[in-house]
């Protein structure tokens, strides 16, 4: 009786009981998704409140910085790009492939099809548990934070407002009326790249630790067993993603070496 109460146990700790790998993997997968929506769900209601108060001495401590997060299943992370455009060369940095196509800022190259080949990419969805339960997955996303700047004005030109009136809209007299309005807009503050890690227990998503989510991330990875792991509600390791560097600088010509008189 013993053992068998024994075997039940470990079974359900291994995730057995929440249903076979293909279905978990499945569930994981929308459970992901469904954690950075209700996050961006969460922001967007805060902006909607601050749409609607009426006065600026009425903003709510949580609408002032809110962070909105770009996350897809299929998504990637590259990082140290360079143009492949042998004429640009330019130092892309860091960059996050979410469903867009990707192009050289300073050339127009397009730059998937070369990053495709070289392989040069840290997917947004990364299994890590292969075919053991429970499933263990590290997730990569890209974090921007957006300030509210009450200072912040929407500039139209004379021939813009000269046929459609923006008065409507950008008069403070019309908040809470949907308008898009001057004097209370967001901004973005900064971008960082994010990396966590979850275990998925009991139709449950838990974050993993960020020691637990180094070790697994670093080069070699090293293998982390899910019960060394803790549990909770962490935060992901973020690093700030870095704005593209530009085109390495040319070469001046060499200085003539002054000639003995």
């Amino acid at each position: 009786m013993r053992l068998a109460i024994a075997v039940l146990a470990a079974a359900a700790l291994a995730g057995c009981s929440d249903g076979p790998l293909s279905e978990q993997e499945k569930e994981v997968k929308a459970e992901v998704g469904r954690h950075f929506a209700e996050l961006n769900a969460q922001a967007a209601a805060r902006a909607q409140e601050a749409k609607l108060t009426k006065s600026d001495i009425d903003l709510p401590a949580t609408a002032l910085v809110l962070n909105r997060y770009d996350w897809d299943l299929n998504g990637a992370i590259y990082p140290d790009v360079e143009c492949s455009n042998a004429a640009c060369k330019a130092k892309l940095g860091t960059l996050a492939s979410i469903g867009v196509e990707l192009r050289c800022p300073a050339c127009g190259q397009e730059l998937m099809t070369e990053l495709t080949r070289v392989g040069k990419s840290l997917p947004m969805f990364d299994l890590r548990s292969g075919t053991g339960l429970p499933v263990v997955v590290i997730v990569r996303y890209v974090r921007k934070s957006y300030a509210y700047d009450l200072t912040s004005a929407v500039l139209v030109s004379s021939k813009t407002e000269s046929v459609i009136s923006t008065k409507a809209f950008t008069d403070p007299e019309n908040r809470g009326k949907g308008g898009y309005y001057a004097n209370g807009l967001y901004r973005v503050t900064g971008t960082a790249i994010g990396t966590t890690g979850f275990v998925y227990r009991g139709r449950e998503l838990h974050e993993i630790d960020p020691e637990s989510v180094k070790k697994m991330t670093q080069d070699p990875p090293e293998t982390v067993s899910v019960s060394s792991m803790k549990l909770g509600r962490w935060g992901g390791i973020e690093k700030p993603l870095m704005p593209w560097l530009g085109k390495p600088p040319t070469e001046a010509p060499a200085k003539e070496t002054p000639k003995t008189p």
